[in-house]
């Protein structure tokens, strides 16, 4: 057990060990009949992600300048924008179908293109 012990987020004294899901009692059981036993991890602390770490998880770029005189307003701007990459693919979608407005043309909805993630 280690991947940089879960991801750097358990911290202290860490305890992990392998557990058999409860099949009858447990809750959002997907397959009874499988037969896999689940890691349960139990740390003294669990640190939180950094603004930076946030900013990733909504697809900033890594050199985005966050302005705010506290941690609060910076996590408050990120948590308030919309995935910047989301924007992105929705802004050249909309583009794409006012152009075929104007030139009177039928606006293809393939499905690639309208995917947020290619």
């Amino acid at each position: 057990m280690d991947t940089a012990t879960v991801w750097g987020w358990a911290q202290g004294n860490v305890v992990a060990r392998r557990e058999n899901k409860d099949r009858e009692n447990g809750k959002h059981i997907r397959n009874p009949n499988a037969d896999v036993t689940l890691w349960r991890i139990h740390a003294s602390r669990l640190r939180s992600f950094t603004h930076r770490e946030y900013a990733r998880l909504q697809t900033f770029p890594d050199d985005w300048e966050f302005l705010g005189h506290n941690k609060r307003d910076i996590h408050k701007q990120i948590g308030n924008a919309v995935p910047v990459e989301s924007a992105r693919r929705l802004g050249e979608n909309i583009r794409e179908a006012l152009a075929c407005l104007d030139n009177g043309v039928a606006f293809s909805t393939q499905p690639a293109q309208l995917s947020l993630f290619q």
